[in-house]
Protein backbone atom coordinates (compact mmCIF):
# COMPACT_ATOMS: atom_id res chain seq x y z
CA UNK A 1 0.00 0.00 0.00
CA UNK A 2 1.33 3.44 -0.92
CA UNK A 3 -0.25 5.17 2.07
CA UNK A 4 -3.19 4.84 4.38
CA UNK A 5 -5.70 7.30 5.78
CA UNK A 6 -8.75 7.00 7.95
CA UNK A 7 -11.97 8.71 6.92
CA UNK A 8 -11.31 11.56 9.35
CA UNK A 9 -7.77 11.99 7.96
CA UNK A 10 -8.97 12.50 4.39
CA UNK A 11 -10.68 15.83 5.07
CA UNK A 12 -9.42 19.28 5.93
CA UNK A 13 -12.10 21.61 7.31
CA UNK A 14 -14.82 19.37 5.85
CA UNK A 15 -13.28 19.45 2.35
CA UNK A 16 -11.43 16.68 0.55
CA UNK A 17 -7.66 16.91 0.45
CA UNK A 18 -6.21 17.57 -2.99
CA UNK A 19 -3.30 15.71 -4.58
CA UNK A 20 -1.58 16.73 -7.80
CA UNK A 21 0.06 13.85 -9.70
CA UNK A 22 2.72 14.34 -12.36
CA UNK A 23 3.44 11.01 -14.05
CA UNK A 24 4.06 10.28 -17.73
CA UNK A 25 3.34 6.54 -17.40
CA UNK A 26 -0.40 6.30 -17.95
CA UNK A 27 -0.82 3.05 -16.01
CA UNK A 28 1.07 4.38 -12.98
CA UNK A 29 -0.86 7.65 -13.03
CA UNK A 30 -4.17 5.81 -13.19
CA UNK A 31 -3.23 3.45 -10.34
CA UNK A 32 -2.13 6.34 -8.11
CA UNK A 33 -5.18 8.44 -8.97
CA UNK A 34 -7.58 5.58 -8.22
CA UNK A 35 -5.79 4.77 -4.95
CA UNK A 36 -6.02 8.35 -3.70
CA UNK A 37 -9.60 8.76 -4.89
CA UNK A 38 -10.67 5.63 -3.00
CA UNK A 39 -9.29 7.23 0.17
CA UNK A 40 -11.39 10.33 -0.41
CA UNK A 41 -8.78 12.58 -2.02
CA UNK A 42 -9.56 14.88 -4.94
CA UNK A 43 -7.01 14.04 -7.65
CA UNK A 44 -5.72 15.79 -10.73
CA UNK A 45 -3.09 14.01 -12.82
CA UNK A 46 -0.87 15.33 -15.59
CA UNK A 47 1.69 13.73 -17.90
CA UNK A 48 4.02 16.74 -17.90
CA UNK A 49 5.23 19.35 -15.47
CA UNK A 50 4.18 22.39 -17.52
CA UNK A 51 0.52 21.35 -17.55
CA UNK A 52 0.65 20.53 -13.84
CA UNK A 53 2.12 23.94 -13.00
CA UNK A 54 -0.55 25.71 -15.06
CA UNK A 55 -3.27 23.95 -13.08
CA UNK A 56 -1.62 23.93 -9.63
CA UNK A 57 -2.27 27.64 -9.04
CA UNK A 58 -6.04 27.11 -9.24
CA UNK A 59 -6.22 23.55 -7.88
CA UNK A 60 -4.09 24.40 -4.81
CA UNK A 61 -3.02 20.86 -3.89
CA UNK A 62 -2.20 19.85 -0.35
CA UNK A 63 0.45 17.51 -1.74
CA UNK A 64 2.10 16.82 -5.09
CA UNK A 65 3.58 13.53 -6.26
CA UNK A 66 6.02 14.20 -9.06
CA UNK A 67 7.95 11.72 -11.19
CA UNK A 68 11.38 13.32 -11.50
CA UNK A 69 12.43 11.14 -14.44
CA UNK A 70 9.73 12.07 -16.96
CA UNK A 71 11.01 11.16 -20.40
Amino acid sequence: MLCSASASDSFVSGRARRVLLVEDNEDSAELLALSFARMGWQVEAFADGASALDRAHHFRPHVALINLEIG
